[in-house]
């Protein structure tokens, strides 16, 4: 019922009741984070940096792990580029129409491996606006 925040650092769980006081935006955080990693499409930033959280009215009972892990993952380059050197038929026929925009691909493949419906109003694949803590066990702004 109540929602809770994960740390990739420390991997442990907080219920976001227990957490001190916000420190920042997602939005604000993210722009940091885009700087840095400027050879990773924002669409796989988006994704992996939001807050890892489950549980109340936002994240459902599984919460979005799963879909921040398949995000991280892609941060490798390397990675990316492997997937794309040997593409199932779905990415294949997607690759040739997203040429030029590198980032609506993963947001396209994320959303296809997670097996999201876009048409529901259920599981999303990024949700803005939130704010993050710093971990109360590692002290560490870690997608909180």
């Amino acid at each position: 019922m109540e929602e809770q925040r994960f740390c990739w650092s420390c991997k442990n769980w907080f219920h976001s009741k227990c957490l001190p006081g916000a420190t920042t935006s997602q939005a604000k955080h993210l722009d940091g984070v885009i700087s840095k990693f400027s050879d990773i499409p924002r669409s796989i930033l988006e994704v992996s940096y939001q807050p890892t959280a489950r549980g109340g009215s936002l994240h459902y009972i599984s919460g979005n792990i799963r879909l921040v892990n398949e995000a991280r993952q892609l941060l490798d380059k390397q990675k990316r580029e492997d997937i794309i050197a040997k593409p199932d038929p779905w990415l294949a026929a997607k690759i040739e129409t997203h040429l030029e925009n590198e980032a609506t691909l993963w947001l396209e493949y994320l959303i296809y491996e997670s097996n999201i419906d876009e048409e529901k109003d259920a599981e999303k694949l990024v949700i803005t606006d939130q704010v993050l803590y710093t971990c109360p066990n590692c002290g560490i702004l870690n997608w909180l």
